[in-house]
């Protein structure tokens, strides 16, 4: 025989308990928490998910925050100290917009740094991600001759697409000629399908250089239109520590 909830709570009685009825209005406030419970639950499992198929470089290091960049390891104190702050005030806006970064100046300057600490500042709202540009490629080449590496790198690429932070590392580095155009297929790729998305690039190439590099459709989805949104790290020192 179905128990009714009468049932239910006569036995609860007969054993000392003394069950609480919740009001209409006390349940809906209790699912209502209980959703957002668990809906942050899921976001959080989302995030760790996309940040657990990061590739960094063994040298990186992946918690950089802007408290982190130190100044004073530069002669131009002054500019390493406006780059920073420039970098800081993006990111406070990303966390409203989305637009795309680009980081381009001379190896070991910092940029790789700037990039994760924008990352990081990013990350308690939003997906992020870091993919090295060398990586992806290495990976992508081995995919050619290994099914198991060529699931890899379509699920990589599916989530590059999907993040809402994407931070790409080293673009450019793909030195011959084959290489540059196995790297532009991708990244015209990913690049088109993260058009109302943040992607944060660092480069040791300019913008005009970067066009030489790779066809104009690619360059102009992942370029930033806005100077604003452009960071020059020449004229800092190559400081790895910074």
């Amino acid at each position: 025989m179905e128990r009714t909830q009468q049932d239910w709570l006569a036995a609860l009685k007969r054993h000392g308990l003394e069950p609480r009825v919740l009001t209409p209005e006390e349940r809906e406030a209790k699912e209502k928490a209980e959703a957002i419970k668990y809906t942050a639950m899921y976001e959080k499992q989302r995030r760790e998910r996309f940040m657990a198929n990061s590739s960094f470089p063994d040298s990186i290091d992946k918690a950089f925050t802007f408290r982190d960049w130190d100044p004073s390891k530069q002669k131009d104190v002054d500019k390493a100290k406006q780059i920073a702050r420039m970098s800081l005030d993006m990111a406070r806006e990303l966390k409203e917009s989305n637009y795309n970064v680009l980081f381009f100046g001379n190896a070991g300057a910092g940029k790789t740094s700037l990039a994760i600490a924008m990352m990081n500042e990013l990350s308690a709202t939003k997906t992020t991600m870091f993919v090295s540009m060398i990586e992806w490629l290495a990976m992508k080449y081995q995919s050619f001759s290994d099914d198991r590496v060529a699931n890899q790198v379509y699920g990589l690429e599916q989530m590059m697409k999907d993040v809402d932070v994407l931070v790409l590392d080293d673009l450019g580095k793909d030195s011959h000629r084959e290489a540059k155009e196995t790297a532009a297929k991708m990244l015209f790729q990913v690049a088109n399908a993260r058009t109302e998305k943040t992607t944060i690039i660092t480069t040791n190439d300019n913008p005009r250089e970067l066009g030489d590099k790779y066809d104009v459709a690619t360059v102009s989805r992942l370029v930033p239109k806005n100077a604003a949104h452009i960071i020059s790290t020449n004229g800092l020192q190559d400081v790895r520590e910074v």
